[in-house]
């Protein structure tokens, strides 16, 4: 199972997406998301591409908090219930 499932993430676009593009991150990088969804990422914004971050568990609670309001805000994070440990 996951956390955050996302299940509806292909859905969201008015066509059958062409590129899906899913980048592992570590639960901590959210600035690292932010600037791949301003650069490379952007062309996430057409109807035929569909950006994803693959995210592990994290053992903090505020850093979780934070994993679910940025979830919520850019509806791309996918995250799975593994701890993100290296």
């Amino acid at each position: 199972g996951f956390i955050i499932e996302n299940a509806q993430l292909c859905s969201l676009k008015q066509t059958v997406p062409l590129l899906l593009m899913l980048v592992f991150s570590a639960p901590e990088r959210e600035d690292q998301r932010r600037s791949i969804r301003e650069t490379w990422g952007s062309g996430a914004i057409r109807q035929d591409v569909v950006l994803a971050f693959l995210i592990g568990r994290t053992l903090s609670a505020a850093t979780q908090a934070r994993i679910v309001r940025e979830a919520k805000r850019f509806g791309d994070i996918i995250q799975g219930r593994t701890i993100d440990a290296y």
